[in-house]
């Protein structure tokens, strides 16, 4: 593209020898004072409107602005001068050219470019040109891109490309490759898409797209799995459901397997699975979950342990309850 920290300096050196301070020159350009200081900082580039003027400001042709030998210099002249049409005729465009000047011209007139340029635009081309394309004619490069590659080739124009195409492309995506192929695109892909294609993953693979996924599907999803496969299968994806699902699918385990998402579950529900599990198998089976279990219900069921089996059954939890 332009070389915008070269044509910046170009108008520094232009003002200065016409001795006009930013604001004057931001006056007679018709800009703001900002917009003045941001052609010299290199920020932003004088577009197709402004450049001529800024050649007639300064008395020099337009090369001595953009640069000589700048590919698609002729182009842009030639749209100035509203001669476009004619000049197609006699010169081939080059998507080299296009490349360059799309940053100064109109989308309109950058539209005309592609379709007038005989070879077609790579895909590092079209990554560099579409901030500056129009979103319908992105849309059809990134179609085109898209069908020949995969969703993760569009990835660096998809902040240009229409909502309605991304969720297309990937619902298309997830049916070739999978929920996890999703993630390049995640940030663009509409929560509704998302969440669709969540409900027919693998349970596993949701681990990389939680931030993008609703908390009421995330729940829908832990809950089928937790009745195919068990808490095992759901324990990675803990932290992102929520507490009352998890609550739910505790009361239904082996209280030994709570160890893996006790952080997750709150302590009147842990309190509830101890008692549960004390009435079937003893003390034993609960001391390992000994530290998150509330003092009160360690107490009592400390007191019908010593009761049943003696003092010596209580020796692992000694820590943890109150002098008998």
């Amino acid at each position: 593209m332009l070389n915008s920290r070269k044509i910046s300096k170009k108008i520094k050196q232009l003002r200065e020898e016409h001795n006009l301070t930013q604001s004057e020159f931001a006056d007679l350009l018709g800009v703001n004072y900002k917009t003045a200081q941001g052609y010299e900082r290199g920020e932003n580039i004088p577009d197709i409107n402004k450049l001529p003027m800024l050649a007639d400001l300064f008395n020099v042709p337009l090369e001595a602005i953009i640069g000589d030998n700048e590919p698609g210099i002729e182009i842009v002249r030639s749209f100035i001068n509203d001669d476009f049409d004619n000049y197609k005729f006699v010169r081939e465009i080059k998507p080299a050219e296009v490349v360059n000047v799309a940053p100064i011209l109109k989308p309109n007139q950058v539209d005309v470019l592609i379709e007038t340029v005989k070879t077609p635009l790579t895909t590092e081309e079209i990554n560099v040109i579409a901030p500056f394309v129009k979103t319908d004619r992105v849309d059809k490069m990134a179609e085109n891109i898209y069908n020949e590659n995969n969703l993760e080739s569009i990835r660096f124009i998809a902040p240009f490309i229409s909502d309605e195409l991304i969720d297309k492309c990937a619902k298309a995506e997830f049916e070739r490759s999978g929920f996890e192929s999703l993630r390049h695109l995640a940030p663009f892909i509409s929560k509704s898409v998302i969440d669709e294609c969540a409900k027919k993953a693998d349970f596993d693979s949701l681990r990389h797209m939680t931030p993008f996924i609703s908390k009421s599907v995330i729940d829908e999803c832990a809950k089928m799995e937790f009745e195919k496969s068990g808490l095992d299968k759901i324990r990675h994806m803990a932290p992102h459901i929520s507490r009352e699902v998890l609550n739910e699918l505790a009361k239904k385990v082996d209280f030994d397997s709570l160890r893996h998402i006790f952080p997750f579950i709150s302590k009147e529900v842990i309190d509830e699975c101890a008692k549960v599990e004390f009435e079937k198998s003893g003390l034993d089976r609960i001391r390992h979950l000994a530290p998150h279990i509330s003092r009160d219900v360690l107490n009592e069921l400390a007191k019908k342990s010593v009761e049943k089996d003696g003092l010596n059954s209580i020796r692992h939890i000694m820590p943890f309850i109150d002098k008998i």
